[in-house]
């Protein structure tokens, strides 16, 4: 009898509790009022959870986001990642890495202290000289001239020793694999020979328009190489090619490799023969740059002091650091119209299968060491 009587209330609560709307008039009796809470049904409990839930997400995102905006949760920034340059993302499965430059100390020379009346800014093609010469310019020109040159040369060119007590040398300096692909994919000014070709024919290609049929300039033979006229910029005839100015206008195919296009421009070319006085050619770009490098550096004694600055510490950190020292040291004061841009960091560039490994096996890593770079400072996007 107590066991059929259990059975009976059990079936009986297992009804109430699967039929609410359909239950009998004796169950909707037992239906708890509404006021008592402990009894409301499950799906409005699980209703009102989610409710709840979404509530105390949206304002946890909110405080998130707050202390975000005020720094107290952030990632470190990462000038790479926020470079824009589509390339990167094809080496997502790479190690990638980005120089981020590095602070060079400047260097006073032994010279008798005058007062600085200039400052000379050199460097090569695509290192970022025009927009550090009219930042300086902004800055200083109340009180110093500012000029892309030492001397008769013109930024890019190797510098004649020539003292200059009351001059200062601010020379910037690129990463060669960076300076090199750029040289190569952008524009090879003042070296038409070296248009639109493929990087390893032109880390390769010796640095000379002799042997190139599309190029009718004719060249110092024996006897020329003995003259001591300068024909351009004070060079001589065994220290550049063409020297006559007359023969530097050539035209060039200024259609990348990589497009079908083909157009015309006018180049002033402008081949830099080895250092040396022998008039013979650098059998690579990268020889020619090894040269150059000592060739700035050799400018340190002879100037009233030396900033050597790398481009991509400029890029990433601005001008800041470079206007406050020469202020200092030179006893200068920047104008008002001294306004520094903000840091721009530049593309992670994405180098071709190969190329670093050539870059790695010869460069002239002793040159590169004098301005801070080293055999595993690449800054590329894989």
């Amino acid at each position: 009898m107590r066991n059929r009587r259990a059975r009976s209330i059990d079936d009986g609560a297992a009804v109430a509790s699967f039929d609410v709307d359909g239950a009998s008039p004796v169950e909707k009796r037992r239906r708890p009022h509404r006021n008592d809470r402990s009894q409301i049904s499950t799906p409005l409990k699980v209703l009102r959870m989610l409710q709840v839930c979404f509530v105390v997400g949206l304002i946890g995102a909110m405080l998130g986001r707050h202390y975000e905006l005020w720094g107290v949760v952030s990632d470190e920034y990462d000038p790479g990642s926020a470079a824009g340059d589509a390339e990167a993302d094809s080496a997502a499965n790479d190690i990638c890495t980005g120089y981020l430059g590095q602070y060079l100390d400047p260097y006073s020379a032994p010279v008798e202290k005058k007062k600085v009346q200039t400052i000379h800014l050199i460097g090569e093609r695509h290192q970022g000289t025009k927009w550090i010469t009219a930042i300086l310019e902004q800055c200083f020109d109340n009180s110093v001239s500012v000029v892309p040159a030492f001397g008769d040369r013109h930024k890019h060119w190797f510098m004649l020793n020539e003292t200059a007590e009351h001059g200062v040398i601010v020379a910037v300096f690129r990463n060669i694999y960076s300076w090199v692909h750029s040289m190569n994919y952008v524009r090879p000014h003042h070296a038409p020979a070296h248009f639109n070709i493929e990087w390893r024919e032109f880390v390769t290609r010796p640095w000379t328009l002799r042997g190139h049929a599309n190029f009718t300039t004719t060249f110092p033979g024996s006897a020329s190489l003995r003259d001591t006229t300068p024909c351009w910029q004070r060079f001589l005839p065994n220290e550049i090619e063409p020297c006559l100015e007359s023969e530097r206008l050539v035209m060039v195919n200024y259609s990348h490799f990589d497009s079908p296009e083909v157009q015309y421009v006018p180049e002033l070319s402008a081949y830099e023969l080895r250092n040396d006085g022998s008039g013979e050619p650098y059998g690579s770009i990268v020889e020619m740059r090894a040269d150059k490098i000592r060739n700035f550096w050799s400018l340190r004694d002879l100037v009233h002091s030396f900033y050597p600055v790398q481009y991509e510490y400029m890029m990433h950190n601005g001008l800041e650091t470079l206007v406050a020292e020469l202020e200092s040291a030179l006893h200068l004061r920047r104008s008002h119209r001294c306004l520094l841009d903000t840091p721009r960091p530049p593309k992670v560039k994405h180098y071709p299968t190969g190329y670093v490994d050539w870059m790695r096996q010869h460069v002239d890593w002793d040159a590169e060491a004098l301005i801070g770079y080293h055999r595993d400072d690449v800054n590329s996007a894989c």
